[in-house]
């Protein structure tokens, strides 16, 4: 994160769903530059119609659709953003065979920063702020 902006770095790994074919969860490396599948994933053919899903940070346990998202309740507040604790996704992305697979990613997830101060002119501190739940949200 650089902001509020995300960017891939060397090191990351997605997942990626291919329907017509059925290729499930196959990560996806990034270098820095470029992108490395596991295993190769080919075109049925060059006329039907193949739809794609991705999804990051990528988890083995996943498999089709069914993405296993990042636990938040074990997450630990840091001054910089995890990564552990943020889920993009892709997709539908239907396309006839090319070159390669535009994907845009947007997060499932919002990020939000709380600024709690605690404490009488900055001094004393009687409180110890255990937990903080924010009800309602976004269910898809």
């Amino acid at each position: 994160m650089s902001g509020s902006k995300a960017s891939f770095t060397s090191g990351d790994v997605i997942g990626v769903y291919e329907t017509l074919t059925g290729r499930s969860n196959v990560s996806y490396s990034y270098n820095g530059t470029a992108w490395t599948p596991s295993s190769v994933m080919y075109w049925q053919n060059g006329t039907s119609n193949h739809t794609f899903y991705a999804y990051y940070p990528y988890n083995a346990t996943s498999s089709g659709t069914v993405v296993t998202i990042p636990k938040l309740s074990t997450q630990t507040i840091k001054t910089t953003v995890s990564p552990s604790a943020d889920l993009l996704v892709s997709g539908p992305q239907t396309q006839k065979r090319s070159a390669s697979v535009g994907l845009t990613f947007t997060h499932a997830y919002t990020l939000i920063q709380l600024n709690v101060k605690m404490g009488l002119l900055g001094v004393l501190k009687p409180y110890d702020l255990q937990r903080i739940t924010i009800p309602g949200g976004n269910p898809s």
